[in-house]
């Protein structure tokens, strides 16, 4: 057994002083774990920031498409009355059904416009303009005529003051 223990100089202070060295190494080793590990860790904080800045900017974008969507599904039925100066049921619900997702986009007064222009283009095709027009009807000439105007050129119009507020790039929540 005695085989086992190795012999070290007898001098306690050349031990102590070694010992002493070896504490200083190894406090600056801990300190500069420490230091690593403080910068580390503010870094990871940096990146989770801007990790959840990019979500939010995802989620932004995506809020932006969708809300544009339903603006182009508008302007293109508006834009197809402009062209055609006629109305189709089957069109009417067409609208109905590519901008039903309005109502949880946007604030009230879009999806209330969408209901107009769906009603005002409802009551034109209730009103059957080739027949008013054909058969002399003034008074429902003067209502087809009335809301021709409207459609053309007044939701043009109140379709970009009011999709406007909520598609800018720079604060796509609107204020809805």
């Amino acid at each position: 057994m005695a085989a086992l223990y190795i012999s070290l100089p007898g001098d306690p202070a050349w031990w102590q002083a070694f010992a002493g060295v070896a504490q200083v190494l190894l406090a600056l080793a801990i300190f500069w774990v420490t230091r690593k590990y403080v910068n580390l860790t503010g870094d990871m904080v940096k990146l989770q920031t801007d990790v959840l800045a990019l979500q939010k900017q995802g989620e932004q974008r995506e809020l932006y498409d969708r809300r544009v969507r339903i603006y182009d599904n508008l302007m293109g039925f508006l834009a197809r009355f402009a062209r055609d100066m006629k109305i189709e049921f089957s069109t009417i619900i067409e609208l109905y059904r590519d901008t039903r997702e309005a109502e949880f986009l946007f604030g009230t007064e879009v999806p209330a416009f969408i209901d107009e222009v769906a009603k005002a283009a409802n009551e034109l095709w209730t009103l059957r303009p080739d027949n008013a027009i054909a058969t002399g009807d003034q008074p429902r000439v003067n209502r087809i005529h009335e809301l021709e105007r409207w459609l053309v050129t007044t939701a043009f119009e109140q379709a970009k003051t009011l999709f406007g507020r909520y598609l800018k790039l720079t604060d796509p929540g609107g204020g809805g």
